[in-house]
């Protein structure tokens, strides 16, 4: 199944919701939005999602 051209309805409701909370939406918020209706709706985590690197630690290579 091709990846939709818009977003899901219940998605957006949800995203808009949040853009009318109180405090203004970080990265984190609209992710925990995203991930909860994403495992909603059982979708799988891809094998190689990226992630951020690590931060180097001092006096470790």
């Amino acid at each position: 199944m091709p990846w939709p051209s818009n977003i899901p309805h219940d998605l957006r409701l949800k995203l808009e919701e949040l853009e009318r909370s109180r405090w203004q939406a970080k990265p984190a918020d609209i992710w925990g939005v995203v991930q909860e209706w994403l495992e909603k709706h059982q979708v799988e985590v891809p094998a190689d999602l990226p992630l951020r690197p690590r931060p180097k630690m001092p006096g470790h290579e």
